[in-house]
């Protein structure tokens, strides 16, 4: 059933801004006769060296945009810019709840939301290490002369180790 576009976003803004139980949130797709200035746009809290920060990444055609705002002002003033934005689809995931927005050709916003099955832990790290096929220190790539006898990739062989992670 359908609901005003400003009454459902409103509640939405509830989940965004609760640093607690957010786990992701994803904005995408246009609203008819608009296009938003971002293909995708992916939200997460995060935990800095200065505290707990919401993670905004915006994609563009070529590239992503990472920004990192303070809880408080700072991101309130962020996902209020984001949703006035007219994305068409917001999927937002909290540790209980998934919510699923679709706003209609009409202006007006179709929810569906459901309790997750088990609650989930939301994953606050930043600093995540790349999955490689090959570790750094794979016993191969020293014997290539890739990697150094510390197993770590000489700076002058980087491009000859992406050019091995493609095979």
């Amino acid at each position: 059933m359908s609901e005003p576009l400003l009454t459902v976003l409103d509640r939405m803004r509830t989940h965004l801004l609760d640093p607690d139980a957010l786990v992701r949130a994803v904005a995408s797709g246009r609203r008819k006769g608009q296009q938003p200035p971002w293909r995708r746009v992916e939200l997460r809290y995060v935990d800095l060296k200065a505290g707990r920060h919401l993670q905004v990444t915006a994609y563009d055609e070529t590239q992503a945009h990472t920004s990192n705002h303070l809880v408080g002002d700072a991101a309130r003033d962020a996902v209020a810019d984001l949703l006035e934005q007219p994305f068409g689809n917001w999927h937002v995931d909290t540790t209980t709840e998934l919510h699923q927005v679709r706003v209609t050709k009409k202006g007006e916003a179709m929810l569906h939301s459901k309790p997750r099955p088990t609650e989930v832990e939301a994953e606050r790290g930043h600093d995540r290490d790349k999955q490689r096929l090959l570790p750094e220190d794979d016993p191969v790539l020293v014997a290539l002369g890739i990697s150094d006898q510390q197993g770590r990739v000489k700076p002058s062989r980087q491009a000859k180790y992406r050019q091995v992670e493609e095979f």
